[in-house]
Order: C-alpha cells, then sequence, then structure tokens
C-alpha cells in the first residue's frame, strides 16, 4: 500500500512548486512593467531636469543617439534583473527562453517609455505619465490569478509571452500551439505599433526640450 504521508508531502511539494513558479512569473511581470515604463522615461527626464540634453546635442551626440543610449541601458537592466530572477527562484532551466520573451516583450514596451521621456518635461511629470502605462501593465499579474473569461484579457496584453508561453513551460508543460500563435502575433502587433507612433512623434517633436 501507498504511505499516505509520502503522497501527501509529495503533494505539498507539488503545490510548493507551483507557488514558486507562480511566483517567479509575478516578479518577471512587475520586472517588465517597472523597468521600460518607469526608469527609461526617467533616465531621459532626469537630463531634461539638469539642463544637459542641449550641452550633449552642441557636442555632437545625436537625438536618435541619445534616445538609443537610454533605451539600451534599461534593456539591459532589464534583462539582468530576468535573469536574476530566475537564478534566485531556481528557474535555471528555462532561463535562455525566459530572457528571449523579456527580450521581445521589453521591446513592445520601450517605445511607450520613450514617448513619456520625449512628452515630459521633467522627473515629476515622467512620473504623473508613467503611471498610466505602469498601471496598466500592473493588470496583468492580477488578470493572470483570474479565471475566465477575465483571465483571457491577458492574452492581449504586451506580456502575453511571459503569461502563455512561460508559464506553461515553468510548469513544465508545452505551451498550447494556438497560444503560441496568438501571443507572437499579438507582440509583433505591440511592436510595430509601439514603435510606428513612437518614431511619428520623435519625428515631430525631437526631445521636447522646454
Amino acid at each position: 500500500l501507498a504511505n499516505p504521508w509520502f503522497s501527501m508531502r509529495g503533494t505539498v511539494m507539488s503545490f510548493a512548486g507551483i507557488a514558486l513558479l507562480g511566483d517567479t512569473l509575478v516578479c518577471l511581470l512587475f520586472n517588465l512593467s517597472l523597468l521600460p515604463l518607469s526608469v527609461l522615461p526617467l533616465l531621459i527626464g532626469e537630463e531634461k531636469e539638469q539642463g544637459t540634453v542641449p550641452a550633449l546635442l552642441r557636442a555632437g551626440v545625436t537625438p536618435a543617439a541619445f534616445l538609443g543610449s537610454k533605451a539600451l541601458t534599461a534593456l539591459i537592466v532589464e534583462l539582468f534583473c530576468s535573469f536574476l530572477i530566475c537564478l534566485i527562484n531556481g528557474v535555471t532551466a528555462q532561463i535562455g527562453l525566459c530572457l528571449l520573451c523579456n527580450l521581445l516583450a521589453a521591446l513592445t514596451l520601450l517605445p511607450i517609455g520613450g514617448l513619456v521621456g520625449i512628452l515630459a518635461k521633467d522627473k515629476n511629470t515622467v512620473n504623473v505619465y508613467s503611471s498610466f502605462p505602469v498601471f496598466f501593465m500592473m493588470l496583468a499579474p492580477i488578470f493572470f490569478f483570474l479565471g475566465s473569461p477575465l483571465q483571457t484579457i491577458k492574452k492581449f496584453f504586451p506580456s502575453t509571452l511571459l503569461t502563455e508561453v512561460l508559464q506553461p513551460v515553468f510548469l513544465g508543460a508545452m505551451p498550447v500551439m494556438s497560444d503560441l500563435i496568438l501571443a507572437s502575433l499579438v507582440t509583433a502587433a505591440w511592436i510595430a505599433a509601439g514603435w510606428t507612433v513612437f518614431f511619428l512623434v520623435f519625428r515631430r517633436h525631437g526631445l521636447k526640450i522646454a
């Protein structure tokens, strides 16, 4: 006969593992929300507030290079924090896939953070403007734990690769092919729309220095 103690112990360990993987995913979602949408515009807003942007432009730094350096900094920090989250939570076997999904998801949010940085005149304005997209992205972890039909909303968030691809992989399963295709299409649509709007606004307003 099976020992009930080992059966119960295995069930508890299984639930503990699921909880740990859920915590990992939520941490990744929060990290994805904060770095591109808050840190990136703050990097731009700080330069504007200190008045160093005109000096950089006179020194030969182009507006595109200025924004690109800030976006690259935010992206590197986001990926490094994602790496640490997986490492600390013991999700080492899926680090490569995790970083790839985070990279693609971050590319959907970087143009939004860049727009906030362009339109804001200082760090205080950045905090006001960025609160709206950050709040929008913070809804993803909430919908992640809700049941159907609200749970389907998360499939159309920029973080869909994390919730639809990483979640089953973390649990030792393969993503559903239809979910994988939908997540890829949604991500591609966010990237295309976000960067198109960003370049249109940037072409019209530049860095918008007061």
